[in-house]
């Protein structure tokens, strides 16, 4: 059965506003039902205040990323209501901080608002003495319809050669190194499936992560081709890899999926960009969990999509975010926020999105 997580909202779809330490823009506003957090980015001025001596001295390393404590002391943030909030930065083990990669021109914020918005709010303002103020819209509804958890299609062989195959794809999407060096093992997984009976005689997977390996270690640019013998989902993906055409859209979901492996999830909301999407949802207990063969945190589920228009989509790396408590046992859910490649095709009208957990799978079709 679906757990209940509580409802969350979305506002979002406008510029940047210039503020006294540079540009800033909202991706999105997410209003839950115990915090609202501001996903943003920082574009310092000409000279920037990143390496400048009011920020020098508030830059912490620490595990190679870069925390930093903003304060936005020139925004001031209204709603349609006419109530007043403060942005502050989200806070961490009591130190107010924001996760802050450099680059050469921005830097990716969180951000929070105080109080918690009342609901049915319909825009938030956000203005500074230093430029024209932005409006955060609240987004569209959606009438998803969420699937029944059911087992795991195929055998675990096909499984396993099939994510190696999104392995690689996800590799040229996000333009990593040393791709010979995993089409050749992907390959030789393949003939060690082959020949041990694992899979069927008649399986065409082999043959398929044969043309994906050629296709992906061959001298040319990928973006105009689709290459031959590739189901239609993965040649897709391969031509869409640098096209950054996606639509602007921002949709909120707000379904509770069926408990999937112990793992019970809420997705709030799709926001399209125009090289990427991202999903919102939160996941009770958690969404990452350590494994130990190596040691690392993995997702307790993969995600992928496909349009209507037979297109289909990766998941990179999910972030979890805030932990809280929730329901009377106090059980702790986690917001998590996933990045989906390559762009949302601009002429799709609705997206199935399959939640896969180790035994069980569960599917999500939202229109537009």
């Amino acid at each position: 059965m679906p757990v209940d997580l509580g409802v969350c909202s979305s506002f979002g779809a406008a510029g940047p506003l210039k503020t006294a330490l540079g540009l800033l823009s909202i991706t999105a506003l997410i209003v839950g039902p115990e915090r609202p957090v501001l996903d943003a980015s920082l574009r310092p001025p000409a000279e920037p205040a990143l390496f400048g001596p009011g920020w020098r001295e508030t830059v912490i390393a620490r595990n190679h990323h870069y925390m930093k404590a903003i304060a936005f002391e020139d925004v001031s943030v209204t709603d349609d209501q006419g109530a007043s909030y403060v942005l502050r930065t989200r806070e961490k083990a009591g130190f107010p901080v924001s996760m802050v990669r450099p680059t050469r021109t921005a830097v990716d914020l969180v951000l929070e608002l105080e109080p918690l918005p009342p609901p049915g709010r319909a825009w938030f303002e956000l203005s500074s003495p230093a430029g024209s103020p932005i409006r955060l819209l609240a987004a569209d509804r959606s009438e998803p319809r969420v699937g029944a958890a059911v087992p795991l299609p195929g055998t675990a062989a096909e499984r396993d050669l099939s994510l190696l195959a999104m392995t690689l794809i996800e590799g040229e999407l996000r333009r990593q190194a040393g791709v010979e060096e995993q089409c050749a093992w992907a390959l030789a997984r393949a003939a060690e499936a082959a020949r041990s009976g694992e899979l069927a005689a008649t399986s065409e997977l082999p043959g398929q992560l044969a043309a994906l390996s050629a296709a992906l270690t061959a001298d040319r640019v990928l973006a105009a081709d689709r290459p031959d013998g590739l189901p239609p989902g993965w040649s897709g993906m391969i031509a869409a890899a640098r096209r950054s055409d996606g639509p602007p859209l921002q949709l909120d979901i707000a379904a509770a999926l069926p408990v999937v492996n112990d793992t019970a999830v809420q997705v709030d909301t799709l926001i399209s960009q125009p090289g990427s999407w991202r999903v919102y949802l939160r996941a009770s207990p958690a969404w990452l969990r350590r494994g130990h063969d190596p040691p690392s945190f993995r997702p307790v589920m993969t995600v992928h999509a496909e349009d209507d228009r037979g297109g289909s989509y990766l998941a990179g790396p999910a972030g979890e975010r805030h932990h809280y408590p929730i329901g009377a046992a106090g059980q702790d859910a986690v917001e998590v926020v996933i990045k989906l490649w390559p762009r949302l095709d601009p002429l799709a009208r609705a997206l199935t999105l399959t939640f896969e957990g180790p035994s069980e799978q569960v599917t999500l079709d939202v229109a537009w």
